[in-house]
């Protein structure tokens, strides 16, 4: 057999070995991968001997293949990843771009009697990176799923509020609004006392609560969860604004407003008849609140705070040092003053305080539930490829008893039972 024909052959032998090196490495199968690099290191050894028999200009190519195994072997050729990346890419890749080079340089000679020379190439060696190997995030690496958005709201103001459904565009409801006369006692033949009672119709409009997103159909079908992440934030976008209209909404402006709970009616620190209050606390000022309430029949059963207020509470000590004694808590932690519950919400200004007796106070009522609509047929939608997401939906806000609601700010109250 020529020199050139046992060459071809000992290079088909390294890269079948090879091959064989890979599918061990996919299999993580460690002992044998140690066995094939002592039969790749030997297979090597007689392919450099057979070179070298022959002499010429290719023992310096030879002398450049044994310096490179050696670098290997000290940077860990035993490891998967060494063997894979640095012999793959030394010979498999060199012998697979060399192969055409390698049988044209054959036909024309052997490597005796000063036959043309052709060289085989190798790449200088160097420690691989990512940084210096790689272009791009070529590594799949793990995500988390979904995207995630700015916290939002664990508490609604509607929460708070018995919610019903409703038709039309407004709702009516009548309320007394004051009158004349009264039971009292009648003697034997006498006249009955005559009474009357003044009544108002009052209407609540349906008032619309809305915005709109614009996003590319290309971003929608290709980041996966996009949709959900849209939806579930412009829900809660909407929601900032209902919890904002429900407490504070003005009943006017343009575009008009709610008539929220804090507006118009509501009992404010001048309704407590509390005074003489010695060192009072926050504390002090929500029992002033409730004795308001109570003063004109209703019993608190909703307290909604700021948390900095809340908090606030939480530590307030006695002079000795002790925790006040009317601030309790439930088995998990929530605040609890006179028996109540109370509600935390960002959507409550710090420093405000919301109590009432909501289950007469006020009425929320649907006449539209918040929905999610997609168009693509809107503006230039359809030749931009666009698609505008559009979050609505319209409420009204009944009170019959308004002042059921006792509204103020602590420093108010606390001025006003000193």
């Amino acid at each position: 057999m020529e020199i050139n024909d046992q060459l071809k052959s000992m290079e088909s032998g390294l890269k079948d070995k090879i091959s064989e090196i890979e599918k061990n490495v996919t299999e993580k199968n460690e002992g044998r991968l140690k066995e094939l690099k002592s039969e790749l290191e030997r297979q090597l050894s007689d392919y450099t001997g057979k070179v070298k028999e022959e002499g010429g200009d290719r023992q310096k190519q030879l002398d450049a293949v044994e310096t490179k195994l050696k670098t290997l072997e000290k940077a860990g050729m035993n490891a998967k990843n060494s063997i894979v990346k640095s012999l793959h890419e030394i010979l498999a890749e060199n012998l697979e771009a060399e192969s055409e080079s390698f049988k044209n340089w054959a036909e024309k000679g052997s490597f005796k009697n000063g036959a043309p020379s052709k060289e085989f190439s190798l790449k200088a060696a160097g420690t691989m990176t990512f940084g210096s190997n790689t272009t791009g995030n070529v590594v799949n690496n793990a995500y988390l799923p979904g995207i995630f958005g700015t916290e939002r709201r664990n508490t609604r103001i509607r929460n708070f509020i018995p919610t019903g459904s409703m038709t039309g565009s407004a709702i009516n409801y009548v309320v007394q609004s004051g009158g004349e006369g009264g039971a009292n006692n009648v003697n034997e033949g006498s006249t009955k006392p005559t009474t009357d009672k003044d009544v108002i119709l009052k209407t609540a409009p349906a008032r619309k609560i809305a915005h709109n997103m614009r996003v590319s159909e290309e971003m929608v079908n290709d980041l996966q969860g996009l949709s959900a992440f849209l939806t579930f934030q412009g829900i809660e976008d909407l929601y900032d604004k209902e919890d904002q209209q429900l407490l504070y909404g003005t009943g006017s402006g343009t575009p008009t407003q709610l008539e929220g709970l804090t507006v118009g009616g509501a009992l404010t620190a001048a309704s407590t008849t509390l005074t003489g209050v010695q060192n009072p606390q926050k504390v002090d000022a929500l029992i002033a609140a409730m004795e308001a309430l109570a003063q004109v029949n209703y019993m608190a059963d909703t307290i909604i705070m700021n948390p900095a207020d809340v908090y606030g509470i939480q530590v307030l000590k006695e002079s000795a040092g002790n925790y006040l004694n009317r601030v309790n808590f439930t088995t998990d932690g929530r605040l609890v003053i006179n028996g109540i519950v109370v509600g935390l919400s960002t959507a409550v200004t710090a420093g405000d305080v919301v109590v009432a007796n909501m289950a007469k106070a006020a009425l929320m009522l649907q006449r539209d539930a918040p929905s999610v609509r997609f168009y693509d047929q809107d503006q230039d939608n359809a030749i931009k490829n666009l698609i505008t997401i559009v979050i609505e939906e319209r409420i009204a806000l009944a009170k019959p008893y308004q002042n059921a609601i006792f509204y103020d700010s602590f420093a108010d109250v606390i001025t006003a039972i000193s």
